[in-house]
């Protein structure tokens, strides 16, 4: 299972790249890829969904007291040992970014957070969602897509 979620970000900003030569919009593909990664391990990190924009629901009280007892912060930020998040990806492909977490544990680990597959939407996790899920039609909390937006049109007008 990979979990993963593909965009256009110049579909999600609403601007057409055919504005734009093969090398700009290769580059503002680049630049929204790290945009979009540093925002998204941000927003983590702050508590923050960056699909929903909402703050992540507390740690049960017992979940508390492992995270802490292993040396984590026992706040919700997907941090305790840290494999998830280091396996975090982004990619270009054929004008689209895909931010993804590969097959394996991690992406088992992803899907109970993100609530992707049927068997995780079951299980006591809390949903602490970081890619949206395009079956949902779920994307980035605004402030991103305003972030991608705002990089498009800085593309343009150089």
């Amino acid at each position: 299972m990979k979990i993963e979620y593909k965009f256009d970000p110049f579909e999600l900003a609403g601007i057409d790249r055919s504005e734009l030569s093969k090398s700009k919009v290769d580059d503002v593909l680049e630049t929204v890829s790290n945009y979009v990664l540093e925002s998204v391990l941000s927003d983590v990190g702050g508590r923050r969904s960056p699909v929903t924009g909402d703050t992540f629901k507390a740690l049960s009280p017992s979940y508390k007291a492992i995270k802490k007892k292993k040396g984590g912060t026992p706040v919700a930020n997907l941090e305790l040992d840290g494999d998830m998040l280091n396996a975090l990806k982004i990619k270009k492909s054929s004008g689209e970014l895909s931010l993804f977490i590969p097959s394996g544990k991690q992406a088992l680990k992803a899907d109970n957070h993100n609530k992707f597959s049927p068997e995780s939407k079951g299980t006591p996790v809390p949903a602490r969602k970081f890619i949206p899920n395009e079956s949902e039609n779920e994307s980035f909390r605004p402030a991103i897509i305003k972030g991608i937006k705002s990089i498009i049109k800085d593309a343009l007008d150089e």
